[in-house]
């Protein structure tokens, strides 16, 4: 209304140009060199308050009658603000300052939204009144969220003793989506939601509670009670679970730590202490299950571990609970196309086979093995997937027919050496009867 009388009193006030004058937005009767009039003027005429008396004259210095009067409130009151119920403006609507002033808006009296001007980006403060963003920063938002009261748990020093508002500071860019006494403190910090999550420099919270991401571009998904601390770090969930060393994760779980550099820790109390370790720890002790060798990977599995090789589980290995060698499969049923072997043929192909010691390339040469070459191996029984390995059922049977061979071999010479003794006991006993018929 006073945007409308203010701009009103003037246009009607100006004074009909002479004939020099240039006009203004089309009207040959106001001056376009006088501003002040001229922008009330093209105001009126561009919200179609009044369009003039004819296209090109305004009639600045004519009488406005009741009616008229009438007619301007109303087309102001439908196409010049914003009223209960919406605006049909015909045109992108705008509403706000010229100025260096925030924006803000109230409900029941308390501020529900702000807007913070800044020449780089405003900062945006949604949700409860103490909602709070760092002027010296921009690009700040705070979705909404937050509460009244100073007694919300600090997961810095594990003490209920922090603002229950949401906070972004120190940093460019920081969000906070919701949720309440969340920190945003860094550029490009972000917490998603949740109670009590602080985020740091580039660093993302999702949600959850008392979860810290302090290292850059560190990540925790949720949960409670995580930290990721190292450059590029993530704990996704869980309880409890700290990620330290830089480029390290933890899934979930709980009271689990990834401390290495690319280490990983899951399950519950796994413990990645150096560089590359990879840990998966059970929930058959309470105590700690840590690797302490660089590159290693350590599992407990209390359980036993099974390991399959085809989609339907029906083939793999077994490592039984307590034992300490695996189980190959080798149910009747699960195998096809069977065939005897020839035993001799297989032990002769042993005794002709090169047996050698020697030690892997990968290790010091002091650690000796002893075995065949898989080639050579491969070459005598063409048996396994390929000649640069040696499967351990593939020589676990190769040695029983071996040995079946062998016991066949020894048979062979025990029954030829039998019959030899048989037949000297003999012709011992014709001759002890013939000395016997001598001395008689």
């Amino acid at each position: 209304m006073r945007i409308f009388f203010a701009a009103a009193s003037i246009a009607i006030a100006a004074v009909a140009s002479s004939a020099a004058a240039t006009s203004c937005d089309g009207f040959t009767d106001v001056d376009s060199a006088n501003t002040t009039y001229c922008s009330a003027v093209t105001y009126l005429k561009d919200t179609g308050i009044t369009l003039g008396c004819t296209g090109t004259t305004y009639c600045p210095n004519d009488d406005v009658t009741r009616l008229q009067m009438a007619l301007f409130l109303q087309r102001m009151a439908n196409n010049a603000v914003f009223k209960q119920g919406g605006n049909a403006f015909g045109a992108t609507a705008v509403l706000g300052t010229n100025d260096n002033y925030a924006v803000t808006f109230l409900a029941n009296g308390s501020r529900v939204m702000a807007y913070q001007p800044n020449a780089n980006s405003p900062n945006l403060i949604g949700g409860f009144s103490g909602n709070a963003a760092d002027n010296s920063d921009f690009g700040q938002t705070i979705g909404g969220g937050g509460l009244a009261g100073t007694d919300c748990y600090n997961a810095v020093d594990q003490m209920y003793e922090k603002p229950c508002a949401n906070t972004t500071t120190g940093g460019n860019f920081a969000t906070i989506s919701g949720g309440f006494a969340n920190t945003a403190s860094g550029s490009g910090a972000s917490v998603g939601g949740g109670e009590s999550n602080s985020a740091t420099q580039l660093a993302t919270v999702s949600g959850g509670v008392g979860n810290l991401a302090t290292g850059l571009t560190s990540v925790v998904g949720g949960g409670s009670a995580n930290t990721s601390s190292g450059v590029n770090s993530s704990v996704l969930g869980g309880a409890g679970n700290m990620a330290s060393g830089d480029y390290s994760a933890v899934p979930g779980g709980s009271y689990n730590m990834a401390a290495g550099t690319h280490s990983f820790a899951a399950g519950t109390n796994a413990h990645a202490n150096n560089v590359g370790c990879f840990v998966w720890a059970d929930d058959s002790s309470g105590s700690g299950f840590d690797c302490n060798t660089n590159n290693a990977f350590y599992a407990r599995a209390a359980g036993g571990f099974n390991l399959y090789s085809n989609s339907s589980a029906a083939t793999g290995v077994q490592l039984a609970a307590g034992s300490g060698s695996w189980t190959s499969l080798s149910d009747r049923a699960a195998k096809a196309h069977i065939s005897t072997v020839d035993p001799q043929a297989i032990l002769a192909s042993v005794v002709a086979m090169p047996v050698s010691t020697w030690n892997y390339n990968a290790q010091d040469a002091a650690i000796r093995h002893i075995g065949p070459m898989a080639q050579d191996f491969y070459a005598a029984f063409g048996l396994g997937e390929t000649d640069k390995g040696i499967s351990t059922v593939d020589a676990q049977g190769v040695a029983l027919a071996a040995i079946q061979g062998l016991n066949e071999k020894l048979d062979d010479q025990l029954q030829k050496k039998d019959a030899r003794i048989a037949a000297l006991e003999h012709a011992v006993t014709r001759m002890q009867a013939r000395m016997d018929a001598l001395t008689q």
